[in-house]
C-alpha cells in the first residue's frame, strides 16, 4: 500500500512528465525544402509531421487551394506560375489534446510545365522509314527526358524515333511524355499513323534500234505495277526529240496528250497491283543521218516515286 504521500509525489511526477511532453510537442511541413517546389497542373501533398506533445491532434491548414484544412496531410493543386516566379505561404496549426498548439509554415512555388508537340508524317507506305520527332519546350529549358511508347509495344528514349521497313502492325498512335529538368512533365500524341500497302512501279520503253532519216518511229512503253496497292493519278512524261513529229498515241486508261512542244504529257487514274499497262506513241522523223536521238520518258504516281527510262535510236 502507498502512503499519502507517495502517492501525491507519483501524481506530482506525472503532471511534470505530461508538463515536459506539452513542451515538446512541434510540427515540420514535408517536404520541407523551401520553397517547396510544384509542378503546373500537377497535385502537391503537405504533410503536417508532428513529433511530442498528447495525442490526438487537431489540424488548421491555411493557404490558396485547401479544400479540407482539418487533415493531416492536404492535396492541393498549385496556382498558375508566374513569372518572375513568386512563392505562396501554406501554414498548419497543430493543437494536442492538452490544449498546446504549434504552427509550421511553407513556401510553395509552382514551376511553369513544359509542352511538347510531335511532327513527321503520319501516312507512310509498308516498306518505308516512320520518322516522327518530339519538340519540347520549356521557360527552364533541358536538358529533357523523353518516353515513348507506340503500337506492336514499341518503346523509345530518344527525342526521334526511326521505325524502318514499317508494316501495318506499326499503324496507330504514337505518345511522348517529356521531363524537364526539373522534373515537370508533358504528354502528347501523333495523329493516327496510317501504313498503306504501297505501290511500286517499273517501266521499260521501247523502239527501234535504227531508223532512216525521215521514217515514222513507234515507241512502246510498257508499265508494270508490282506492289500491293493501286497506282493512282499516274503521270507520264515523253520528251520527244527535235527531229520527231508527234503523229497520234493509244493505250488502254491513258488519256490523249497535252502537247507543250516536244512534251507529251499522259495521264492514268489507277493501275491495280499485278497489272499491265502499255501505251504508244507514233512519230514521224526529220533527223539527220548518222546522228543518235534519245527519247526520255518519267512516270510518276500520287503514292510512287518517279522513274525514267531513256531510249536510244541510230539514225541512218
Amino acid at each position: 500500500m502507498f502512503s499519502i504521500i507517495e502517492r501525491a509525489v507519483a501524481v506530482l511526477i506525472m503532471l511534470y512528465c505530461y508538463t515536459i511532453i506539452a513542451q515538446q510537442l512541434a510540427v515540420t511541413i514535408h517536404p520541407t525544402n523551401e520553397p517547396v517546389l510544384a509542378c503546373q497542373n500537377t497535385q502537391i501533398t503537405l504533410s503536417a509531421v508532428v513529433t511530442g506533445g498528447v495525442p490526438p491532434y487537431t489540424f488548421l491548414w491555411n493557404g490558396q487551394g485547401i479544400t479540407n484544412p482539418a487533415l493531416q496531410n492536404i492535396v492541393i493543386t498549385p496556382a498558375e506560375p508566374t513569372q518572375p516566379p513568386t512563392s505562396l505561404p501554406y501554414s498548419v496549426t497543430v493543437m494536442d489534446n492538452a490544449g498546446t498548439s504549434v504552427n509550421a509554415v511553407s513556401q510553395l512555388q509552382t514551376l511553369p510545365a513544359p509542352t511538347v508537340a510531335i511532327t513527321g508524317a503520319t501516312m507512310v507506305n509498308t516498306g518505308s522509314t516512320l520518322s516522327l520527332v518530339a519538340n519540347p519546350n520549356s521557360v527552364l529549358g533541358g536538358p529533357f527526358i523523353f518516353q515513348w511508347t507506340g503500337p506492336n509495344n514499341f518503346t523509345s528514349t530518344n527525342p526521334t524515333i526511326s521505325i524502318p521497313n514499317v508494316q501495318e502492325v506499326n499503324a496507330g498512335v504514337y505518345t511522348v511524355t517529356v521531363f524537364d529538368r526539373n522534373g515537370c512533365s508533358a504528354t502528347t500524341q501523333s495523329a493516327p499513323v496510317v501504313v498503306q500497302v504501297a505501290a511500286s512501279l517499273c517501266m521499260v520503253k521501247t523502239a527501234r534500234m535504227t531508223m532512216c532519216s525521215r521514217s515514222p518511229v513507234q515507241y512502246l512503253i510498257t508499265i508494270l505495277n508490282t506492289g500491293g496497292a493501286a497506282a493512282t493519278n499516274l503521270v507520264l512524261t515523253d520528251t520527244l526529240p527535235d527531229c520527231l513529229t508527234f503523229l497520234s498515241a493509244s493505250g488502254e486508261g491513258w488519256s490523249q496528250p497535252v502537247q507543250n512542244g516536244q512534251v507529251l504529257t499522259f495521264s492514268n487514274p489507277s493501275l491495280a497491283s499485278g497489272q499491265i499497262s502499255q501505251l504508244t506513241i507514233n512519230t514521224r522523223g526529220n533527223c539527220t543521218s548518222g546522228t543518235t536521238i534519245q527519247n526520255m520518258v518519267t512516270l510518276k504516281s500520287d503514292n510512287t516515286d518517279q522513274i525514267s527510262w531513256t531510249t536510244s535510236t541510230m539514225v541512218q
